[in-house]
């Protein structure tokens, strides 16, 4: 919530009925509260036009409940000052954030009316929402070379069923664009018709994230002419399940990264601490441009069935070349092999039928149900991933069921896939990096069982100085010895 700004609200006897109306009176710092209406009923052909810098827009609820917004026929054209999504962020709205929402209904003529729309701004953070049924979850767009569309944030959000069968394949739960984004700690899946994740930004990161049941591909991460030419297009998938649902419609491939407009995607994809589930014999990772290239880490790539032959780790094509193929540290079910002129080490096949159990498949929970040998205690140190600078130094995340995202974990030598098997219940402590802690002026520690579930936390000032070891940080302490602790 802003420092200065005043507050705002919006709700059964507030100052204003409608967030539209409390927007127009509202000035750059401002918060709005929106409080829920009466019997939990929604506020319809809800549609915001910012252009009003730092703005705080957010639902006033209980823990793990939401404001209810619905388009109700609404027409979300785009045209003029009318926006394309419920909420639009324009040139000039840079650094806002809303929390707290469940967002539905949104569709226009162009069946790309959006839950949101980040559109040539910067810092735009969307967190706690849970959007469905629009004809896009949430779009956005920018330019490298002017710098637009830079820290984007979607957080603990739960995004699903956004499409529409008038335009299939054209709209996507999220369809992502400019210099940066980053989705974190979300629960994503069944895009109606297209892709669960879609992004033609030029550095995209997933992080603690459960991608499942698309129709399509899981991550399609593609090109843009301003952004993936350039140098350094890289995205970093880290610590994510991402599951394909059995009998897919559609296409049948995991993710895609390369090109489906012509233009290089001149970077690579990394997948780190990840769990891969498909019974399918399409490409987990399908290469479709000359400079774009796969690297895995520590990952789990299963055929949850256990019955496929020939499945296809790596495919290249469209220039794509086999030797931009890497992984290091794999556990890979029967069926799979590492394709040939790729740099494969310490990759370890199972045998027929024989896979890691896992908790709770049906219900979403994959961690873990035993000391699987291969997996467990079989990773490398987190110390020894080497990543491109342009996405290093990043903490690693996992997806905490049911929403939600911890930081990553390890008691001695790490194990492979999404989570570390929990055997015992000891603590330990790690530093919260500042990449993770958008909206204070604090950096802290947090105290987490080996699940990775917060147990205490605190925060200090900026005099501390944390130190890091490639995606994952090791300590942290104060250049003076002190420390002035907070709560965050």
């Amino acid at each position: 919530m802003a420092a200065h700004g005043a507050i705002r609200e919006v709700g059964p006897g507030k100052p204003y009925s409608r967030i539209e109306t409390a927007y127009q009176a509202a000035a750059a710092g401002d918060s709005i509260l929106v409080y829920p209406k009466t019997a939990g009923s929604s506020y319809d052909s809800v549609a915001v036009y910012l252009t009003k810098r730092k703005l705080t827009i957010l639902g006033i609820t209980a823990a793990g409940q939401y404001v209810s917004l619905h388009g109700d026929g609404y027409d979300y054209s785009g045209i003029g000052s009318i926006p394309r999504a419920m909420f639009q962020f324009n040139p000039g709205a840079d650094s806002c954030v809303v929390e707290n929402f469940e967002i539905a209904g949104c569709h226009n003529a162009s069946q790309n009316g959006a839950a949101f729309r980040i559109n040539q701004v910067n810092d735009i953070t969307i967190r706690n929402c849970h959007f469905h049924d629009n004809d896009m979850g949430i779009m956005s767009g920018g330019s490298l070379a002017q710098n637009t569309a830079a820290n984007q944030l979607v957080e603990n959000c739960i995004v699903h069923d956004n499409g529409n069968a008038a335009a299939a394949g054209y709209n996507h739960n999220f369809y992502m664009g400019g210099v940066s984004v980053t989705i974190r700690g979300c629960d994503i899946y069944g895009a109606t018709t297209g892709h669960n994740v879609k992004s033609r930004a030029h550095l995209t990161f997933v992080e603690g994230c459960y991608i499942h049941a698309s129709p399509n591909r899981e991550l399609d991460l593609v090109d843009d002419a301003e952004n993936t030419a350039a140098a350094n297009s890289h995205t970093l998938v880290s610590g994510c399940v991402i599951v394909k649902m059995a009998n897919t419609g559609g296409n049948k491939t995991t993710i895609h990264f390369g090109q489906d407009g012509g233009n290089d995607h001149n970077g690579t994809l990394y997948l780190v601490n990840c769990t891969i589930v498909t019974p399918y014999i399409s490409p987990v990772v399908d290469l479709s441009a000359p400079d774009a290239g796969v690297c895995f880490w520590n990952s789990l790539v299963i055929d949850n069935t256990g019955t496929a032959n020939g499945q296809v780790l790596v495919n290249a094509r469209n220039g794509a070349v086999m030797s931009s193929s890497a992984g290091h540290y794999l556990w890979l079910s029967h069926g799979f092999s590492t394709p040939a002129g790729g740099i494969f080490d310490h990759v370890t096949v199972g045998v027929s039928s024989a896979l890691p159990a896992f908790t709770n498949a049906a219900g979403g929970d994959y961690t873990l149900a035993d000391s699987f040998p291969g997996v467990v205690n079989a990773g490398a140190a987190f110390s020894s991933i080497t990543l491109p600078q342009q996405i290093s130094g990043r903490a690693l995340c996992l997806f905490q069921v049911p929403l939600g995202w911890a930081l990553r974990t390890a008691s001695g030598t790490p194990d492979i896939g999404a989570y570390e098997w929990v055997h015992n219940t000891s603590f330990v402590r790690r530093a919260l990096p500042s990449s993770l802690r958008r909206g204070t002026n604090s950096r802290g520690t947090i105290t987490l069982d080996l699940r990775g579930r917060t147990v205490s936390g605190n925060a200090r000032d900026r005099r501390e100085t944390t130190s890091a070891c490639g995606i994952y940080l090791l300590k942290s302490t104060e250049s003076d010895g002190t420390a002035i602790k907070k709560r965050y």
